[in-house]
């Protein structure tokens, strides 16, 4: 899809290019991901936008890489650009990777209060794909750590009844 866009779609190689780097980031091909989230953000940049979007998936891949700095800087400056153009959806998604830096640092009661707040902007965004947030996965783990398995299962339960309605079999296994 992207190779039939370049050059003539940038709005549909933005959303590509976005997803590519997820798709890729999740197949474990961190340094294609880190390649196709540089080429996202370069784009948003010769179009002239400060778009808090376009560095959603770079962090995550600065966050799997552990380049814990480079992922911290991109998702907090993500979040000034989301606040400033009050898309809370968007600086959900930053909070979220900030959730993973911490989870994965072992601070989980701040990791829940990120992931919290990142699941509450995509409910009221109207956001429910099972195979997204990538960070939902962590939330319930740090949950689970905290001895919190109500809340885990309040989280997991309409997870899995998206995930077997819309047959994502990844999300159930």
């Amino acid at each position: 899809a992207y190779a039939s866009l370049a050059g003539r779609d940038d709005v549909k190689s933005k959303l590509v290019l976005w997803l590519l780097a997820v798709v890729e980031l999740r197949a474990g091909r961190w340094d294609l991901a880190r390649e196709y989230a540089q080429e996202r953000i370069e784009l948003a940049e010769m179009l002239g936008e400060e778009d808090p979007n376009a560095s959603i998936p770079l962090a995550l891949v600065a966050a799997y890489q552990g380049e814990e700095s480079e992922a911290r800087a991109l998702a907090e400056r993500g979040i000034a650009l989301a606040e400033a153009a009050d898309n809370a959806f968007v600086a959900g998604w930053h909070r979220g990777v900030l959730g993973l830096l911490e989870s994965w640092s072992g601070d989980r009661t701040r990791a829940v209060e990120l992931f919290s707040v990142a699941m509450e902007a995509g409910r009221a965004a109207g956001f429910r794909e099972p195979g997204s947030p990538l960070y939902l996965v962590d939330y319930v783990e740090a949950l689970v750590q905290l001895g919190r398995i109500n809340d885990a299962l309040s989280l997991l339960e309409p997870w899995e009844a998206h995930a077997i309605r819309l047959q994502r079999d990844w999300v159930i296994a």
